[in-house]
């Protein structure tokens, strides 16, 4: 993803063959064509930026290609003149692979007068980083790999006494090679230099160009309250950009003023809200580095790259999510005047008073409090299915505290349903539902684990109850499309469309949203709406969905099997093959194929939710081939993975509860 904002240190190279050469007249804006800088020969302008040019050129001896950085004679005042020179001593100081390197700094002098230049690292054929994994197409692990070099090089930077402090993609590289390469410390400021030189102090254009990755305490403008943490939140904006394809927030739009308050108070979206496979420990460490209090945050960039190679071995990380009590003081302080008045009225109720009146007060505060805590959860509503653990001990502490809490016993069931213990669920949700079974969170966590043990019946009337009193949040979508689920699974199908449109009408549409909608249309026999749906979950989110789509369509076609379906169906497999991104999907597809090797496929799968997906695939190819007991089986199988929530463990349940209803088909 190219950034949305013009960044002012970047200039799209010109073309590889127009060559600047004097008395040509070529130019880029106002540059003038240079010949000779020092010892080196120029070739071409790379970019020109505030305050420079980049050229091409090269150097006799030692016989290279170099980048020459010359100072743009016209901004030659005595501060640029220093803040160019700092740029010049600071990439002196520095030696490491994932680094421009500088060779040497001079003064060119011309007609024009004296000005300053350094030669430095050409990086042939570099690309921004979020260009470079794009275009590569690289898988999660790829992009956080590759991210951990960012890390390293950033760390030597600061081991060094170097903060960059303008960390962003297109100062971040990436050659042909796949070697990542920063570049522009003209920003820098040395951790023991007395020079001070802040974003803030350049034009504004600069700031609104950089603001969307400067960190909090940066906005504040003060350059001696920055330290190494400034880099690390600006890392980890980086970070959720090269896994989502977007910024944690926009504020491209907004004034400065609000633009930084934005930054300075809002909490950044969560990964898994833009891609659910983003669910756990790669959430988690991003949204660390994005701590506004930068005491919470990575204390250094090597602590950010030990968590991603703990990642990337699948040992645990060092990164925890905030606890459910922490983001509650945070909610409450954030609402401050509205909660102090309401505790204003509710104690001039009280007073004078008699028992009978104090105690339906209390009782009343009492459901006024869990409905303030049911607004907060509301608010974090993937909180249970990225962090199950951490939710299920926070739940255990605040039913220690108050056993009351029937909100915490719905919740911890919630958990532990994504945490795969159903037993235990189950008897925290019948708990709950006991203690108050007018709460509407508890009945519709009853009814999700009614869905998951095939109780369809007893599914569909916890719903009814749990949709009689409901909060307006966040969560009700998702319930809608579980309760349209429990009315496809028990043939009602009309119903279960009237549910699943009611979800898309009362939240700007996702892509899960259509892909559940279309699931049901799936089971109904509307392939073509079905179809629709898939295709319109792909225009949301292609990155995501595209290969999965075609797959599903191909399965859809190959199972109806009228007239054109099968021509169809070879193409949706052809298109899938063009948005192949990694070894897993081409496993997959060589299944679908026909082509394909169970042992072959399971090896490159490393967790539940991809071995979940091999034998889903496994099963539908089975399917489409009449192999009705086999497929029933293999659907078995990615089942007892242990995935949770994904679309391949849903379809897989769905498949064996049609082929019960249908053993024929």
């Amino acid at each position: 993803m190219e950034e949305p904002t013009r960044d002012p240190h970047h200039v799209e190279p010109l073309p590889e063959t127009q060559t600047l050469k004097q008395g040509s007249g070529a130019s880029l804006g106002s540059v003038k064509p240079l010949e000779q800088v020092g010892h080196y020969r120029i070739r071409r302008v790379i970019a020109s930026g505030g305050m420079g040019t980049v050229y091409e050129a090269t150097q006799d001896s030692p016989r290279r290609v170099v980048a020459v950085k010359v100072m743009k004679p016209g901004v030659a005042s005595r501060s640029a003149m220093r803040r160019f020179e700092f740029e010049a001593h600071i990439l002196g100081r520095l030696r490491h692979p994932g680094i421009a390197q500088i060779y040497e700094a001079g003064t060119h002098t011309d007609d024009n007068g004296s000005v300053p230049y350094f030669a430095m690292e050409y990086i042939a054929n570099a690309s921004p980083i979020t260009r470079f994994v794009t275009e590569k197409r690289l898988g999660t692990r790829e992009r956080v790999a590759l991210f951990g070099q960012v890390c390293d090089a950033v760390h030597h930077g600061h081991q060094k006494g170097v903060i960059h402090r303008d960390l962003k993609p297109s100062n971040i590289l990436v050659d042909a090679a796949g070697q990542v390469k920063i570049i522009d410390f003209g920003v820098a400021r040395g951790t023991d230099a007395d020079l001070a030189l802040t974003t803030l102090e350049t034009d504004v254009g600069q700031l609104i160009g950089t603001l969307q990755y400067m960190s909090p305490e940066q906005c504040a403008g003060d350059p001696h309250d920055i330290d190494i943490r400034s880099d690390v939140y600006a890392l980890g904006v980086v970070f959720f950009e090269l896994l989502t394809g977007q910024l944690p927030y926009d504020v491209r739009e907004k004034a400065i003023h609000e633009a930084t308050r934005v930054i300075r108070e809002e909490q950044p979206a969560r990964l898994s809200t833009l891609d659910r496979t983003l669910r756990g420990d790669v959430e988690t460490i991003a949204l660390k580095a994005l701590e506004k209090d930068r005491a919470r945050r990575y204390q250094s960039a090597a602590d950010f790259a030990q968590d991603l190679q703990r990642y990337l071995v699948n040992k645990p990380i060092h990164a925890r999510p905030p606890s459910v009590v922490y983001r509650f003081r945070k909610f409450v302080r954030r609402r401050r005047v509205p909660l102090a008045t309401a505790a204003a009225i509710a104690l001039a109720l009280g007073v004078g008073a008699d028992r009978q009146i104090r105690a339906s007060w209390a009782e009343s505060l009492m459901r006024t409090r869990e409905t303030a805590y049911s607004v907060f959860l509301a608010a974090q509503p993937d909180e249970a299915f990225s962090n199950p653990h951490r939710i299920i001990a926070d739940c255990t502490r605040a039913i220690e505290i108050d056993p009351s809490l029937a909100l915490a016993y719905a919740l911890r069931a919630k958990a532990l349903i994504v945490a795969n213990q159903d037993e235990a669920a189950w008897r925290d949700a019948k708990q709950a539902v006991e203690m108050d079974p007018k709460n509407a969170y508890a009945q519709r966590t009853l009814a999700h684990l009614h869905l998951i043990r095939g109780e369809f019946e007893q599914a569909r009337e916890a719903y009814e109850r749990g949709f009689q009193k409901f909060l307006m949040n966040t969560d009700l979508p998702r319930d809608l499309h579980n309760r349209a689920r429990v009315h496809s699974v028990l043939g009602d199908y009309e119903q279960a469309l009237r549910y699943h449109d009611g979800a898309i009408a009362l939240a700007p549409p996702t892509s899960h949203a259509y892909l559940s909608r279309a699931l049901t249309r799936r089971y109904a026999g509307q392939v073509d709406g079905a179809i629709a749906d898939f295709q319109a979950a792909r225009s949301l989110d292609p990155v995501k969905w595209a290969f999965q789509v075609e797959l599903w369509t191909w399965e859809m076609l190959s199972l109806r099997a009228s007239e054109g379906d099968a021509a169809k169906a070879a193409a949706a497999l052809a298109t899938a093959a063009a948005d192949v991104r990694s070894p897993l999907e081409r496993q997959v597809l060589a299944i679908c194929r026909g082509e394909g090797d169970s042992e072959a496929a399971l090896a490159v799968a490393r967790t539940d939710a991809e071995r979940c997906c091999v034998y889903y695939y496994l099963g539908s190819k089975a399917l489409v081939d009449g192999r009705v007991d086999e497929a029933r089986l293999l659907f078995q199988r990615a089942l007892d993975a242990g995935a949770a929530e994904t679309p391949e463990s849903d379809l897989s349940r769905w498949r064996i509860t049609q082929l019960a209803r249908k053993p024929g088909s």
